[in-house]
């Protein structure tokens, strides 16, 4: 259970930065 909420957790941050340099480029 902790480990998956570990893993989710790590998946989240891996995916905020595609995120917001997703938003940037639509941005500009």
């Amino acid at each position: 259970m902790q480990m998956e909420l570990l893993l989710l957790a790590c998946s989240l941050i891996n995916e905020t930065p595609n995120i917001t340099s997703s938003i940037h480029m639509y941005s500009s």
